[in-house]
Order: structure tokens, then sequence, then C-alpha cells
């Protein structure tokens, strides 16, 4: 992200042409340095909607870098995909 920040959440826009690849299950953490990662912030599932989707932490983290993992497809696929991602922070 640049520099540190509070982040709140992270916003997911599925695929808009087709369902290939489009995320279930997911994890995501946060890094001061890119080198050493939290434990994960949250873990959840989106639904099979194809509109976007918010994903709001119980608290805010303080962190410079994001990792998002993309646990499982909706359709059992060996690969993830996706629209858009955008981080929430102040």
């Amino acid at each position: 992200m640049g520099e540190e920040k509070m982040i709140k959440g992270v916003t997911y826009l599925p695929r808009q042409d087709g369902p290939n690849g489009r995320i279930k299950a997911y994890k995501i953490q946060v890094s001061l340095d890119g080198k050493k990662w939290s434990d994960p912030i949250i873990e959840g599932s989106f639904s099979r909607e194809t509109t976007l989707q918010t994903v709001r932490f119980e608290k805010p983290v303080k962190g410079r870098f994001l990792r998002f993992t993309a646990l499982s497809s909706q359709n059992g696929a060996d690969f993830a995909s996706g629209a858009e991602f955008e981080i929430i922070a102040d």
C-alpha cells in the first residue's frame, strides 16, 4: 500500500464474464514489512453472488501489506479469479 494504514476490510468483485475461479473460501493476513505475516485476521467464504462483496474486520488492523489467499473456488477449480479487489482503510 506504500505506507502503513489502518485497514478495516476489503471488497471483492467476482469475475463477471463466467463462473470459473470465483472465490469461495479465503483468508486475509497483514504485515508491516512484507516478510513477517500475521495470523489470519479473518477467514470466511463468499456467496455465489456476482455483486460486490464486502469483508469487514472485527477491528481495524495496522499494516502496510495485505495478503489475500483464496483457499477454494465456487466450482471446485484449482485457481482463483476476480474482477476487482479493494482495501478499505482510513
